[in-house]
């Protein structure tokens, strides 16, 4: 699995954003303006540590009423 850890430089704030990208896709929650930071986050998620745990609690599914 590819990891790359970008600098995005925005050429007219002048500001500065890096953030973590796998396999060409960009990480949510792995923006930061800090560069230590953001650079952790990558360690982490390159090394296989996730970012975040997500459980789905509870599912329903909408039946459309028929048309009669």
């Amino acid at each position: 699995m590819k990891f790359e850890f970008v600098q995005d430089t925005d050429l007219i704030l002048g500001s500065t954003m890096y953030y973590t990208k796998q396999e060409g896709i960009i990480i949510s929650g792995s923006f930061n303006k800090d560069k230590d930071e953001a650079y952790a986050i990558f360690e982490k998620l390159s090394s296989g540590i996730p970012l975040r745990k997500t459980e789905v609690l509870e599912t329903k599914t909408l039946q459309k009423p028929s048309q009669e």
